[in-house]
């Protein structure tokens, strides 16, 4: 028999990531970054007919299991023109019912290759790369390597992990986080502030050292609700609502994601001298957009 899979681009991330560097002389910089490798891995997909506002559950009554199991997806695979991967089937989706949303889950560590040219003040020329000996803990964000003006060395695939940030869910922040209608983004929540010393740079001190971050996931760009991570959470929950509602029919259905991945990353350096400094690349939201079919 005929199976359509159901094909993943993207359904991925967060917006909300701030940096603030209280360090002297060159101040952090963003700038574009190009990204060679994207990997995600997914642990579960449904379509949703409804969910809960306050725990993201889906709360329908024939909500569909499009696959429950451990699958890694290269969404630069997509970005090329092809399919990031399969995931799952749609062929059981019951006849006559009607789908608003797909809620997944996947896992807080991405593996990714990418590097960024800073084009700004003192910083100019130097090149932030991701590095597979950097790794980052729940509590911290991802640390890169800073390449001096004109060199030549490659990114290399490097596991980055979401830290800790509130989300739409009730657990660890107030009211402010749950979004307030369904199938619409939250507008504000309150935000994780985490501080993290640098302690590898012994050419700093006191606030020089110090790197504050903002984040939340409380108010995605495209996505409807993104659920919050603590230190003891292996993987996150994110709601996409379809460009329209979808209406079972008698031909197995095809979902169409498409994705852009420009500006999903950023790129941050702070020069505190040549051999020793601070630098970092940051997940961000790619843009994406959904369509169930027959």
């Amino acid at each position: 028999m005929y199976k359509y899979l159901f094909r993943i681009t993207s359904i991925l991330l967060i917006s909300g990531f701030c940096f603030n560097a209280s360090a002297t002389d060159c101040n952090a910089t963003e700038t574009d970054v190009a990204v060679t490798q994207y990997e995600v891995k997914y642990k579960k997909v449904m379509m949703c007919q409804d969910y809960s506002l306050t725990t993201g559950a889906c709360t329908g009554a024939n909500d569909y299991v499009v696959g429950d199991y451990d699958y890694t997806c290269d969404l630069m695979k997509a970005e090329k023109g092809g399919d990031a991967c399969t995931y799952g089937s749609l062929a059981s989706m019951p006849m006559g019912e009607t789908y608003d949303y797909i809620w997944a889950q996947a896992y807080r560590d991405f593996t990714v290759t990418a590097s960024a040219t800073m084009d700004s003040g003192s910083c100019t020329g130097y090149t932030v790369r991701t590095e597979s000996d950097n790794t980052n803990a729940a509590s911290t964000m991802s640390r890169g390597i800073t390449e001096a003006n004109g060199s030549t060395n490659p990114p290399e695939p490097q596991v980055l992990t979401l830290p800790n940030m509130n989300g739409n869910d009730t657990t660890g922040c107030t009211d402010a986080c749950i979004a307030q209608a369904k199938g619409v983004a939250n507008s504000s929540c309150d935000s994780t502030v985490v501080t993290v010393v640098d302690t590898a740079n012994t050419n700093c001190s006191g606030a020089n050292c110090q790197y504050t971050y903002t984040l939340d996931a409380c108010t995605p760009s495209y996505a409807v609700w993104f659920g919050g991570l603590n230190s003891s959470q292996n993987y996150y929950t994110i709601i996409y609502k379809l460009t329209s509602s979808y209406t079972v029919g008698p031909t197995i259905p095809k979902l169409r994601i498409k994705t852009d991945t420009y500006n999903a990353f950023s790129a941050y350096y702070h020069l505190e001298n040549v051999s020793d400094n601070f630098s970092m690349i940051v997940q961000g939201d790619p843009l994406v957009v959904v369509t169930l079919e027959d």
